[in-house]
């Protein structure tokens, strides 16, 4: 009696893991890839993800101000595509070129050595 119990309990567990397993693929596949954005679609947003680098000479903040050469640019952006511009900061290159990738970003606007 005791050996039919045993593999009647090891046959729910294994139905449940087959179960569990088909499960979690599903999910996976179904996780949203977030691919870049094109013109069209940055336009019709109404908005635009740049990131950039904190340093002195491309984006600072001095007091209540904010200055630099990429910020500059987005604002010239801003103001001549009629976008609202989201700025974020990000000193790791590695790391903004696998946002741009991930379609997190729209434009790195950095210094980018040769």
């Amino acid at each position: 009696m005791k050996p039919k119990k045993t593999i009647v309990i090891y046959g729910v567990l294994l139905v449940i893991a087959v179960f569990l397993m088909v499960l979690l693929y599903n999910v996976s596949n179904r996780a949203e890839i977030t691919l870049p954005r094109d013109f069209p679609e940055i336009i019709k947003s109404g908005k635009l993800n740049i990131v950039t680098d904190y340093n002195p000479v491309g984006y600072r903040v001095s007091g209540d101000s904010i200055s630099g050469f990429q910020y500059e640019l987005i604002k010239a952006l801003e103001r001549d595509w009629k976008l609202k511009a989201n700025i974020f900061l990000e000193n790791s290159l590695d790391e903004n070129l696998q946002g741009l990738e991930q379609g997190k970003y729209d434009i790195v606007a950095r210094n980018i050595p040769v």
